[in-house]
């Protein structure tokens, strides 16, 4: 009678299954090392950026604010948006902020007022209408290289009643050189 060491791999695989089970824990492992290490990196980028909102004296939006600025933004299409501003500043950036105080800032005012006209312009061109720019109402702005400007103004044709216009225009980098409008439609008078 002739003993077989089985753990020699010789016959029945027993050292083959057991080795293939080992690879199969190992990986496995491995995928946990490199899934606990990149929520490590999450975590770590998360701190830093919390870290750099304390220092500039600001803050994300919360889920619930985050929701309803999103909601507004469906509803009015950027145009009629409003930012907590209520215990600390939140992070600006990406977002559609109201600029109730435009004409109070020469530059700002310009380049709208520069962004109505054209968008005006368009609108005349497309609809082969001779509206007239006469002043902005209400101005919304997004940074992007430039500003997406979210624009209601007045404008007036010849013989008729002033008329609300929306437009959102891009005012590029470099100033001066770019004006896109992204569309430009007459709207109901506000109230």
């Amino acid at each position: 009678m002739a003993l077989v060491n089985v753990g020699d791999g010789d016959l029945s695989g027993g050292s083959d299954s057991r080795r293939l089970g080992l690879q199969k824990r190992k990986r496995q492992e491995e995928v946990c090392c490199r899934r606990v290490t990149r929520s490590l990196a999450v975590k770590q980028r998360l701190e830093e950026r919390e870290r750099i909102m304390k220092l500039i004296n600001q803050r994300q939006m919360t889920p619930a604010e985050m929701k309803i600025y999103n909601e507004q933004v469906r509803k009015t299409g950027g145009f009629d948006v409003c930012i907590p501003d209520d215990v600390s500043p939140v992070s600006l950036c990406g977002l559609i902020i109201p600029q109730p105080n435009f004409d109070k800032s020469p530059l700002m005012y310009e380049w709208a007022k520069r962004s109505a006209r054209e968008a005006i312009k368009c609108y005349n061109k497309q609809e082969d209408a001779k509206f007239k720019f006469m002043r902005i109402v209400k101005l919304n702005s997004m940074d992007c290289a430039g500003y997406n400007f979210y624009i209601t103004f007045e404008a007036k044709a010849k013989d008729a009643a002033p008329m609300y216009f929306q437009a959102l225009v891009y005012f590029g980098i470099p100033i001066n050189k770019v004006i896109e409008v992204k569309f430009c439609h007459p709207q109901p008078k506000l109230d």
